[in-house]
Order: C-alpha cells, then sequence, then structure tokens
C-alpha cells in the first residue's frame, strides 16, 4: 500500500505501506516504482497488512470505548 505521510492514515498502516509526501511528486513516483521493481517487497507488504488488520476489530474497538467510558464515569 501507499500512503501519505499526512494524516492518520500512515499511523493505522504502520509496517503494511509505503509513505510518501503528498507535495512530492517525484517521492510517490518512488515509491511506485520501488514496488514494481524491488523482488519480494509486494509480498513483505500483504504479510504486514494481514498482521495489521489483525490488530483491527469491532470486539477490540468496543473494549477501547467500554475502558474509556469506565474511566470517565470514575471521574465524575
Amino acid at each position: 500500500m501507499l500512503t501519505s505521510k499526512a494524516g492518520a492514515v500512515a499511523e493505522v498502516v504502520g509496517p503494511a505501506g509505503l509513505l510518501f509526501d503528498p507535495r512530492n511528486p517525484i517521492e510517490i513516483g518512488f515509491q511506485i516504482q520501488q514496488i514494481a521493481t524491488e523482488t519480494g517487497l509486494l509480498a513483505t507488504l500483504r504479510r504486514n497488512a494481514l498482521q495489521r488488520a489483525q490488530d483491527f476489530s469491532w470486539s477490540k474497538a468496543a473494549e477501547l470505548v467500554l475502558t474509556s467510558l469506565e474511566r470517565c464515569m470514575r471521574h465524575t
């Protein structure tokens, strides 16, 4: 995956993608070229993406929300 360094997407992608400065077309082109030419890079990114996806689930999100709500209730 290619994504911008700007915003929260870079944090979500983690090691599953290559980051680029959205104002720098040369850097974007370089990242595209890397994926197209570097042997094994795409496979590595795919593997990392599958591992990264395991960090996100509805149950984990619900647990985080519940924990936050419980903390708020204790401090009121």
